[in-house]
């Protein structure tokens, strides 16, 4: 017989007693907990040993405090950051799979204002103790790290990344950068990010003081920026109406400094950018005439940089014709000229734009030679001119608001420097080259001179 169903409302009917607890959950709880972590943004990235402690220590806070929160799901980032569970995550541990390399990571708990440290900072101090390669083959990890972290890095911030990397002789660190935009979040779509991403070739060039192996890797360097240009990653920003790149000073860089500074055009039809390829291709050609498979490949390569440059020249002419018409910042005669450092920052940045651009004219010159380029050296004999009085008003203007000592150290003045010694080099060797020709002619006289007066005898 089945039983017989209850009709009674279920707040009237009689209570059951409850069933006994089984004595195998009557145990103390267990200390540890470990718990798979689902990786939202894949395995967190391990960092190399460091040549210094003090690397070593800023490297790891920024992973502990930033770094590993930033990859763990939102329950355990509450179990880490809330004062009210710092007591249980003592108490009860709870260890969670972060890599292969760290399946057992241990949580502990975290004060944001305490424990996180200042990103700003923290990069600063970074790149200035970053010295072998062991160490700078963290910068990628690093970058990708801040990125998931949602540390967003503005474009001065960028630019001085590539910068000390540069100067370091880190291009190729600066290649790997490039080369994953996304991950990293340096783009060259910023006109800051990809001068500096170009200048690191020439200054390649110029740390081995433009020797056969240095000119070659910085020529390879520039082709490899061009060629990482046409990234849809690298597409340059949206330029809004009248903008103007070069007029932008560093002041109003870092006063907006969640404003990108955008290309007026594609940085691969921009002069500018152009000219440091064909420097360089131009000085394999002149001075190593052996690189790349013989003096044909090398001239080759300047003839395409060379019809590039010519092609997109318009796009420079304008900001030429106004550095020139423009009149000096300083003060009235009667004092001292005292330009601002903003204006003297972006002196050096109109600099480093076009000394390699009249040293790669220079350069063609000497290579353009015959009827066959008859058209492309009276251009470059046009406009060569208009860009050295750029170079030369603006060194000097340097020169005279901070004094040779301090302007010295300028990249800008630097470079400008250089393009100067080697034009007079170069014309102490045509002078030794014609000082040897007039004594060859001088020797032939003699001897035909002594062929008559044998001839008489």
């Amino acid at each position: 017989m089945s039983p017989t169903r209850c009709l009674l409302p279920r707040s009237l009917r009689p209570i059951q007693p409850s069933r006994p607890i089984p004595t195998s959950l009557l145990t103390t709880p267990r200390r540890f907990s470990t718990t798979p972590s689902p990786q939202k943004h894949g395995e967190i990235s391990t960092f190399l040993p460091a040549s210094t402690p003090r690397l070593t220590t800023l490297l790891a806070d920024l992973r502990t405090a930033i770094f590993i929160p930033a990859h763990l799901p939102s329950r355990h980032r509450t179990l880490i950051f809330r004062p009210s569970k710092k007591d249980s995550l003592l108490q009860d541990p709870i260890t969670v799979s972060l890599s292969a390399a760290e399946p057992n990571y241990r949580l502990r708990p975290l004060n944001h204002l305490v424990d996180e440290p200042n990103v700003r900072k923290s990069l600063t101090e970074v790149l200035g103790l970053m010295q072998t390669k062991e160490d700078w083959a963290n910068l990628v990890p690093l970058l990708i790290e801040l990125k998931i972290a949602k540390r967003t890095l503005k474009p001065w911030q960028q630019e001085k990344i590539l910068r000390v990397a540069n100067e370091q002789g880190m291009q190729d660190v600066v290649v790997q950068v490039l080369r994953r935009p996304a991950k990293t979040g340096i783009s060259m779509g910023d006109v800051r990010v990809a001068r500096e991403a170009m200048w690191g070739a020439r200054l390649r060039a110029v740390q081995g003081d433009w020797g056969k192996e240095a000119t070659l890797a910085g020529l390879q360097h520039a082709e490899k920026v061009l060629r990482l240009m046409r990234d849809p990653e690298h597409m340059p920003l949206p330029s809004p109406p009248n903008a103007s790149a070069t007029t932008t000073t560093k002041t109003e860089e870092h006063n907006s400094e969640d404003a990108d500074l955008p290309h007026t055009i594609h940085p691969r039809k921009n002069p500018e950018f152009l000219a440091v390829p064909l420097e360089l291709a131009a000085a394999l050609a002149l001075h190593h005439p052996d690189t790349l498979g013989g003096r044909g490949s090398a001239r080759q390569k300047v003839d395409v940089y060379l019809q590039r440059l010519t092609s997109h020249w318009p796009n420079i002419s304008g900001d030429i014709l106004g550095i020139l018409t423009s009149s000096p910042s300083s003060s009235p005669p009667t004092s001292p000229p005292t330009p601002s450092s903003d204006a003297i920052a972006a002196a050096n940045q109109t600099l480093q734009r076009y000394t390699p651009l009249l040293h790669a004219m220079q350069l063609a010159t000497k290579l353009v030679r015959g009827t066959r380029w008859r058209d492309r050296r009276r251009w470059l004999k046009e406009n060569i001119p208009a860009v050295r009085e750029v170079v030369g008003k603006v060194r000097g203007e340097i020169l005279e608001g901070v004094g040779e000592e301090k302007g010295g150290r300028l990249r800008g003045v630097r470079w400008a420097v250089v393009v100067e010694d080697q034009k007079g080099k170069e014309g102490e060797k045509e002078k030794k080259k014609e000082k040897k020709k007039r004594e060859e002619v001088g020797k032939e006289g003699e001897k035909e001179k002594e062929g008559e007066t044998g001839q008489k005898d």
